[in-house]
């Protein structure tokens, strides 16, 4: 038979993590959320990363998002959805970057469970809903829920590449 050797590529720095979700194309690098594996569907976020051509992996700073869920891209620029939990259930907000470095914070909603998915569109920012298995009847029902911000001014990026 034959065989081939892998070379491992240190994607998550000194993170536990075991999977790259969200990946995108991104200013010449390849930017993912970290997670690590709760079952065969679900993952918890980790950290957020940006991989370039010369296969150096970075953790990127996207202001205060300590649950990274998706990540889209929309008018040449990135946007990262965060869950953070609050005493009514969980604050969902968006990060925005052009460069990878400054984030700037779009507002979005209050929430009675995490948001696990987004689309950013020019008619707003579409979040859609999820949860555990052991979260609290509130967040169950509120899952699958499609809720849209269309009060989000949606800024634009210059061309550089």
């Amino acid at each position: 038979g034959s065989a081939f050797e892998i070379s491992a590529i240190p994607v998550f720095g000194s993170t536990p993590a075991n999977r790259v979700e969200r990946a995108v194309t991104y200013r010449g690098a390849t930017v993912y959320i970290a997670g690590e594996t709760v079952n065969d569907m679900h993952w918890d976020p980790l950290g957020v990363f940006a991989i370039d051509a010369s296969l150096q992996a970075s953790q990127l700073t996207p202001g205060q998002c300590s649950r990274p869920q998706d990540i889209n891209i929309f008018n040449g620029r990135l946007y990262l959805l965060c869950n953070e939990p609050s005493r009514a259930g969980w604050s969902v907000t968006a990060q925005s970057t052009c460069d990878l470095e400054s984030w700037e914070p779009v507002a979005l909603l209050n929430a009675p469970t995490f948001a696990r998915s987004f689309a950013v569109t020019s008619q707003g920012i579409y979040v859609a809903l999820g949860s555990e298995t052991d979260s609290p009847a509130a967040a169950r029902e509120a899952t699958g829920e499609v809720w849209l911000n269309s009060g989000t001014q949606l800024l634009s990026c210059a061309l550089t590449d």
